[in-house]
């Protein structure tokens, strides 16, 4: 099949034909469809535009001496394309808290405004996750009925998340994406040190993985490993007992640099430390103190250190007693 085709149309408009389609039995075309699409360009004034079109379609047949057409009809088209300004739109987005612990959830919270602080109601808004890992996935929900979107997430992974809101627009706005924002999943680990038949616990909330904690009292000090995926922030935030462990001040080193920059909350009883690293690979991490909890020494010790101290008042008494019958 072959056709001709003259369009007239405003400037501001652009229509294009993209293709013809038809059926037929035998010889006979039962039915055809002219596809098209009309579009207005960017700054077209508000109003209504007429298009019109008109086809000659044919058919052919290729014969010895060149090819013969049969014209089949002619095709009008005219349409009246309303044309109306689209409008800037706006998505906002939160996370409450920032930070929580494993098995807890994250409320996200948001809306979509247009120009003049208009809210859109009954939008269709993706949130798509990025998970420590790398991998992510997209959720939908729709806006409320006062322009307003939330839902509440329980993450599966400890480690820094992320995410963001997109919006494909409507007939009146163009389509928005917000900001990426970032929360955290910690781990809370407590480790328990048992010193002298009495136990200390040291707890840490941390979006690493943490592993081979360890105390060494004649250093004055406690280590760990911790390791996540690469090109993300860690934290840790230690929390010691005071009478198993002072630093004043404290020395951390991360891998063996120091760290210059953390945090030191204290009470009565326990001292936190909080503190950032830049992850790559896994770190050792080092926490030293000035004061440590001291060893208590063995009954068999103390009786020598009690015969040796009798002794030594016994030689003291019999010293004075001999100075005296000299005298």
């Amino acid at each position: 099949m072959a056709y001709n085709d003259s369009i007239s149309c405003p400037s501001e408009i652009n229509y294009t034909t993209q293709k013809v389609i038809f059926l037929r039995q035998l010889f006979t075309i039962t039915s055809f469809n002219i596809t098209f699409s009309v579009e207005a360009f960017e700054g077209t004034p508000e109003g209504t535009y007429r298009v019109d079109a008109d086809y000659d379609l044919y058919t052919y047949i290729s014969v010895p001496f060149g090819t013969s057409y049969t014209h089949l009809l002619s095709y009008r088209i005219r349409l009246d394309v309303s044309v109306v300004t689209k409008y800037a739109s706006d998505i906002q987005l939160s996370a409450v808290p920032q930070s929580i612990r494993s098995g807890d959830n994250v409320s996200i919270s948001g809306a979509i405004t247009s120009e003049g602080g208009i809210t859109i109601s009954e939008a269709n808004v993706y949130l798509t996750y990025r998970k420590p890992d790398g991998s992510s996935f997209t959720r939908a929900l729709n806006t409320s009925s006062v322009g307003s979107l939330h839902e509440t997430y329980r993450p599966d992974m400890p480690g820094s998340w992320s995410v963001n809101a997109t919006w494909q627009g409507n007939e009146d706005h163009n389509p928005a994406e917000s900001p990426t924002i970032t929360f955290d999943v910690l781990t809370d680990l407590t480790h328990a040190f048992v010193w002298e038949n009495k136990t200390y616990n040291v707890r840490t909330l941390t979006n690493s993985t943490l592993q081979d904690f360890a105390f060494d009292q004649s250093l004055r000090q406690i280590s760990f490993s911790v390791g996540g995926p690469p090109n993300t922030t860690g934290s840790c935030n230690v929390t010691i007992p005071k009478s198993f462990l002072k630093g004043e001040p404290w020395m951390i080193t991360v891998n063996g640099d120091p760290v210059t920059h953390f945090t030191e909350t204290e009470n009565a009883t326990h001292t936190s430390l909080h503190f950032t690293y830049f992850q790559r690979s896994t770190y050792t991490v080092v926490i030293q103190g000035t004061w440590v909890v001291p060893e208590i020494l063995s009954p068999m010790i103390l009786a020598l250190l009690m015969v040796c101290c009798l002794f030594s008042v016994l030689m003291a008494k019999r010293t004075s007693k001999s100075k005296l019958d000299m005298d």
